[in-house]
């Protein structure tokens, strides 16, 4: 059948959709292999969920070329029989496409922080989304008994309330939006950083709340599905939350490859007026957007040029917010696994520095909150800079060796 406006405004806008997310998932996985040279299971499951996107979009564009938006009576029975069939597979593609994208948000979280109760709230969230995902697959699913019913009302068997629980699962969806975008808030308040910084750290992790709107967007849709069954015309109110659903899909993917690429975030604050350092090595103050690929413009990375010699042993690099530095970590109280500038390093929530003395940086392993400062050639020699911060202490620095792997 040829398309009604609105299915062609869904079909249109899900292909368009599922282009840009791609463009974003080769980014993120270029940056993540090619630049910081380590993979994790965010970016298989974002994989995923795009993978999961494109049978979506195939399942809109079957039920636009088979009547979605026109009224029942104008569309043929056959017609309408294969509509609401893919109408059928394409509520519990949604849900695993969404289900997947969210759960590789919670994986970058594993990944930065390490406070032992924000880790335990992010487990929580990845075990409720993960049985939420399944339970509604299985629902969608088996909607119907037998399922054939969903899509021929001819067939005898029994369904349950399609609108409770497209209500219930969207309403779902928007808490576990919620809970992404609030679990980084208590760790992000305590930040040992600049005010510029912070607010650089805290648009990063705001970017889930673009998700969220667009959830709320497609339980008004929903309302207004509801309203067109109650008339006897789901074909025709279909279009709506058919469209917000490829939006959301496509989003919540999006919003999954973003804090890996600070290339683009950076060009971002750039355009709304936010200062960003280029400098380096003269002592200026670092760039208020940390580094998330773990680019820094064409500077060598640290123990690039040592790995291909192999002096330095044990796992790649990966730097940026969504690693440890180096071999090492921070310490578990401190709430964040490394977050600063690369170039000039981490900063923490304690006061102890951390500083080499090359002019080449070096992989380090300190078991403690740290900053890590550009420091001077005076043989290789590592240092804890520990300043005394009470009165009885009176202002003294002890300086403490510690052993590094070095050429």
């Amino acid at each position: 059948m040829k398309y009604t406006p609105a299915a062609q405004r869904v079909v249109t806008a899900a292909h368009i959709l599922t282009v840009f997310s791609l463009f974003f998932l080769i980014l993120k996985l270029f940056t993540r292999y090619r630049i910081v040279r380590s993979l994790g299971w965010d970016d298989g499951l974002v994989t995923l969920s795009f993978a999961v996107s494109v049978p979506l979009t195939v399942a809109l564009h079957l039920e636009a070329k088979h009547g979605m938006g026109y009224k029942i009576a104008d569309i043929p029975i056959p017609d309408l029989l294969l509509q609401f069939q893919w109408l059928w597979a394409s509520t519990w593609i949604y849900v695993l496409s969404l289900g997947l994208s969210k759960l590789s948000i919670l994986a970058q979280y594993l990944r930065i922080f390490i406070a032992r109760r924000t880790v335990q709230a992010i487990w929580v969230c990845i075990v409720f989304v993960s049985a939420y995902t399944v339970q509604s697959i299985i629902v969608g699913i088996l909607s119907c008994n037998p399922p054939e019913k969903y899509w021929n009302s001819a067939v005898s068997g029994t369904c349950i309330n399609y609108m409770l629980y497209y209500y219930v699962a969207a309403s779902l969806n928007i808490v576990t939006d919620l809970a992404i975008i609030l679990l980084p808030v208590p760790a992000l308040c305590t930040l040992n950083v600049s005010r510029t910084k912070k607010i650089g750290v805290m648009l990063i992790f705001s970017i889930g709340g673009f998700g969220c709107i667009v959830s709320i967007i497609r339980l008004w849709a929903l309302y207004r599905l509801d309203r067109a069954i109650r008339g006897g015309d789901p074909s025709k109110g279909n279009t709506l939350p058919a469209l917000w659903s490829a939006v959301e899909i496509h989003v919540c993917i999006i919003c999954a490859c973003l804090p890996s690429l600070s290339p683009v975030l950076t060009l971002v604050l750039r355009t709304i007026g936010l200062h960003v350092s280029t400098r380096r090595g003269s002592g200026k103050s670092p760039s208020p957007m940390p580094s998330l690929s773990g680019s820094s413009g064409n500077r060598r990375w640290p123990g690039q040029h040592q790995r291909r010699k192999g002096a330095y042993p044990g796992r790649r690099l990966s730097g940026g917010i969504f690693s440890t530095w180096g071999t090492g970590r921070a310490g578990s109280e401190t709430g964040l696994r490394g977050v600063g500038d690369e170039e000039k390093g981490l900063e923490l929530k304690e006061g102890v520095g951390v500083r080499t003395t090359t002019t080449r940086e070096r992989e380090m392993r300190v078991e403690s909150r740290a900053r890590l400062r550009d420091g001077e050639e005076d043989g290789g020699e590592l240092r804890v800079v520990r300043t005394g911060s009470t009165p009885s202490e009176g202002g003294r620095s002890d300086e403490i060796p510690i052993t590094y792997i070095g050429r």
